[in-house]
């Protein structure tokens, strides 16, 4: 693990990788760190989402997490290929029982470790499972978002957020939404856009501390390309949305930012204030 100017990269993050825009390996990167997240209740964890997938079990727990669920009898440690096939194809009976759309990717593909195929179908589950489960006035999933990300940052000056790209690159509308939540934590007006790395450590740091929320974004994700990848944007902002909720729901205001369903405060913001 080794560090930068703003602090301590995270496991398995390389400057190089983000420079040479190979945005491949940082959504693999992403979304390992989102599934450990939740995988950690079950002190599980992935290491290569490509291979660790491969006997099912791994994903049979990150399904039953989200879902609240039983994916139903699997073998939990298989030594040979069938078994492992089988644990894999309870896994996609499951997803595909909750209209997951599951069109070009198939059981094979993630026994074969194959990244692109793995990469689009953890998205699937992403926008599922944690994007689609949010609603704010009505409004769901990653519309929701943003409209909830509008609503908490109005009237923050250099705060414009139109995208899940660009409009996080500078770090101002973390740190507003921080603000938002937890005046007394952040000094908004001290800020400049001029400082983004600056900005986005401040408020990594920050939501982790106060909120438990994980960081699974670096720094350079955002600020070392023109434009960030809009999946590991949305990943994360929809993560800190969870936090934010449970923070909330805690508090007794939960209704004021929104709905997510029960599984947010059950499950996976418990952990970031149990371990």
């Amino acid at each position: 693990m080794s560090s930068t100017q703003w602090g301590e990269r995270k496991a398995g993050a390389s400057k190089d990788e983000v420079e040479s825009g190979r945005w491949i390996a940082v959504q693999k990167r992403i979304f390992t760190r989102w599934a450990n997240a939740y995988l950690r209740m079950r002190k599980m964890k992935i290491t290569d989402l490509c291979t660790d997938l491969q006997d099912g079990v791994l994903l049979i727990n990150l399904l039953e997490v989200l879902s609240h669920e039983s994916v139903g009898k699997y073998r939990k440690h298989p030594k040979m290929e069938i078994h492992k096939r089988e644990n894999l194809k309870a896994a996609f009976e499951f997803m595909a029982s909750k209209n997951l759309p599951l069109t070009n990717v198939g059981s094979s593909d993630v026994f074969a470790g194959t990244e692109k195929i793995i990469l689009g179908l953890f998205w699937t589950i992403i926008s599922k499972f944690q994007v689609g489960e949010i609603s704010v006035d009505g409004v769901s999933g990653k519309d929701g978002l943003m409209l909830w990300c509008q609503r908490n940052t109005q009237g923050y000056e250099g705060v414009h957020i139109k995208n899940f790209h660009r409009s996080w690159k500078d770090g101002l509308a973390f740190c507003a939404l921080l603000h938002k939540h937890r005046p007394d934590i952040i000094d908004y007006d001290s800020l400049s856009a001029d400082n983004p790395a600056e900005n986005l450590a401040l408020a990594f740091q920050l939501a982790e501390d106060f909120f438990g929320i994980d960081r699974i974004l670096d720094v350079e994700d955002l600020v070392e390309v023109p434009k960030p990848d809009e999946k590991i944007v949305v990943t994360a902002v929809a993560f800190c949305f969870k936090g934010y909720v449970d923070y909330l729901r805690r508090c007794g205001f939960a209704k004021s930012i929104g709905k997510v369903r029960a599984w947010a405060g059950r499950g996976c913001m418990q952990r970031c204030y149990a371990w």
